[in-house]
């Protein structure tokens, strides 16, 4: 979310960022304890009379303010509380800075796209079967919300599914079982190519707007669409001679109908979060090169691992070959012993007669 609203709102201060994660902190997890002491323990039923519930509504007050920075009016009971507020600010700015300060899922998890190349477990997950249910009827209820309404079903993956499980069934609320899932691609590796296939191209596309734009006299396009200023790129080029402009522009213009009918860009809002992301990553050189230097070592640690990997199966290949070998010396000793018993017990029945 917080990558998301620097694209979305390329103005925002990390000030901004940590007040709306903040607010959404508080009152998701502080303020319902302090609300309703009793319900986590702090007091007792006894101890919530009305001097309680008074004080506690003034604490709210103050931190509230508190964690949406701000003040509280002049003339107010709690504006005594402002110094303490301001000296506390500082602190609340770190903790905001701590809060959305996380792994990126694939380094806390450590999955990546690589690890199914060799890992040797199934992933797996434990869930309740209420949740189970739950993602089952919004994700039917939204099916056209997520994935494209005038596609086929049988071309969709999360519409065959939903297609198959059919209706949603009856989990009473108070179930509380929970059970582990085994997670196992039914398609193959068909939709996460498709997904990195589309991801190159709008890394590839976006790399091929900004060489374009840097040439491009873009004030004068007399469009503000992006395929329009494309479009003016193309004749700009053609008139200057410039074959390297031309063809970064007719590139970019077919790669952006392609995102747009696979639905990776939208058209919709005349392609503004596609450009801010555009402008987000002139701006993000560093973070991008850093991220392809993880996307580096995550190729290293795979190769390493399936390099550990071939050795031990061919270790063990090479452990069976020579039990199978130890396995027919033996039977051919035990052949041959045979045969020449077998051959001595024969002459000695011949002496005897």
């Amino acid at each position: 979310m917080k990558d998301f609203m620097r694209i979305k709102f390329t103005q925002i201060t990390d000030e901004e960022i940590g007040q709306i994660f903040g607010f959404y902190y508080y009152f998701k997890f502080l303020n319902p304890s302090i609300i309703d002491p009793s319900a986590t323990g702090i007091l007792t039923q006894d101890q919530v009379n009305m001097a309680a519930i008074k004080n506690i509504t003034k604490i709210t007050k103050v931190l509230q303010a508190l964690f949406e920075l701000r003040t509280l009016p002049k003339g107010t009971e709690e504006s005594k509380f402002n110094g303490w507020i301001k000296n506390k600010m500082e602190e609340v700015l770190e903790f905001f800075d701590r809060l959305i300060d996380i792994k990126p899922p694939e380094d806390e998890l450590q999955v990546d796209r690589y690890t199914e190349l060799y890992s040797k477990q199934q992933p797996m997950i434990i869930i309740r079967l209420k949740e189970i249910t739950n993602m089952h009827e919004l994700t039917k209820e939204f099916i056209d919300n997520v994935t494209d309404p005038g596609g086929k079903d049988n071309e969709d993956p999360l519409r065959t599914i939903i297609k198959e499980l059919g209706d949603v069934p009856e989990i009473s609320n108070s179930s509380t079982t929970d059970t582990q899932l085994i997670l196992k691609n039914r398609f193959g590796n068909r939709l996460e190519q498709e997904l990195n296939d589309h991801a190159e191209l709008f890394d590839t596309t976006k790399e091929l707007i900004i060489k374009v734009f840097r040439i491009t006299p873009i004030d004068q396009a007399g469009t503000a669409n992006l395929p329009g200023i494309l479009e003016f790129a193309i004749e700009y080029a053609k008139d200057n001679e410039n074959e390297k402009l031309e063809k970064n522009a007719k590139e970019a213009l077919a790669n952006v109908l392609k995102l747009e009918k696979v639905g990776f860009i939208s058209p919709d809002d005349n392609y503004d979060l596609f450009l801010k992301s555009v402008a987000a990553e002139i701006t993000n050189r560093a973070a991008r090169r850093e991220h392809q230097h993880k996307e580096i070592q995550k190729l290293r640690t795979a190769l390493r691992e399936l390099e550990a990997h071939e050795k031990f199966v061919a270790n063990r290949i090479s452990d069976m070959d020579r039990y199978l070998e130890s396995c027919r010396d033996n039977l051919a000793a035990k052949i041959k012993n045979k045969k020449k018993k077998n051959l001595v017990n024969l002459h000695i029945s011949n002496f005897l007669k």
